[in-house]
């Protein structure tokens, strides 16, 4: 993340090449909250036993094609909200008020300049089936002229995508780490995780309840993108061919990432790894090319 002294906010174009402002928080011991459990209605649920990586550089490449030209769309020119100066990030409900002015926002400009036919909401705290509540989920409206054709699927309110939102210091690659694998040593490491108590997977401690609720949003709402953000880090699930045969699987990609320095001297950020994630599920839901 970005420490520069104040300045005239970015626009919403630009932005996506700036870095998140670091904000005032709460220190937490040894940076890292310890998440002993999940919820009741993930306890059971099966996380992945393992995954490869995503790639980071054909992702971002597929958001900065889709990203409007600001000459040809004036919203683009417009500035992010002022950074506030009463932020302190204590808890996950703070994470989420900062989000959504510095992240969220310029995000859901450029999604509604991408999506031509139908709408696309950005909803909170929706609740579904299997007691299922998102904290943010992208779905998708078509043209109510098209909504009366059931039997088409591209006519049908759609779930695009989640991105869940935890508390600072949630999210630490060392939990995650032991679960990645290539591709060719899938099979191994997919056979040597059975053996794996209590939960038969590689990924440890926070990974795995956050990779619980991940799948059970996936699973409930027929999704294969799922984010999980905790202002300082992201993890970016892609289950869309995941199948884990004992015999001839095929892993879960899985992304992590922070705004490293090297990362944003590239101009990589937050901003357009989760625009990037977006466009991603709207092309595999057909709404747009």
């Amino acid at each position: 993340m970005s420490n520069l002294p104040a300045e005239a906010p970015a626009t919403i174009h630009g932005s996506f090449k700036q870095g998140l402002r670091q904000l005032k928080e709460t220190p937490v011991p040894h940076n890292y909250r310890d998440v002993s459990e999940g919820a009741a209605s993930t306890m059971y649920v099966d996380a992945l036993k393992a995954f490869v990586s995503d790639d980071l550089v054909a992702l971002v490449k597929l958001g900065r094609n889709h990203l409007p030209n600001p000459a040809l769309s004036p919203e683009l020119r417009h500035r992010l909200p002022q950074l506030e100066k009463t932020h302190l990030l204590h808890t996950e409900g703070d994470v989420v008020r900062a989000a959504e002015l510095y992240l969220l926002h310029p995000l859901n400009v450029v999604l509604s300049k991408l999506v031509k036919n139908g709408h696309l909401y950005c909803r909170s705290e929706q609740t579904s089936a299997g007691g299922c509540r998102t904290d943010i989920r992208w779905v998708y409206h078509p043209n109510q002229s098209n909504q009366g054709n059931q039997g088409n699927q591209d006519n049908q309110v759609k779930d695009i995508a989640v991105l869940e939102f935890k508390n600072t210091k949630i999210l630490r690659w060392s939990d995650f780490a032991p679960a990645w694998i290539d591709p060719q040593h899938a099979k191994d490491k997919i056979a040597e995780a059975f053996n794996i108590e209590p939960h038969s997977m590689h990924l440890v401690k926070n990974a795995v309840w956050v990779t619980k609720q991940a799948m059970k949003y996936a699973a409930n709402l027929k999704i294969a993108d799922v984010a999980v953000f905790d202002w300082h880090a992201m993890f970016v699930y892609n289950l869309a061919t995941m199948k884990e045969d004992a015999a001839n699987p095929t892993l879960a990609q899985g992304l992590w990432f922070e705004e490293t320095q090297t990362h944003l001297g590239d101009g990589v950020t937050f901003r357009i790894v989760l625009l990037s994630f977006l466009v991603r599920a709207l092309k595999r839901h057909g709404v747009i090319t």
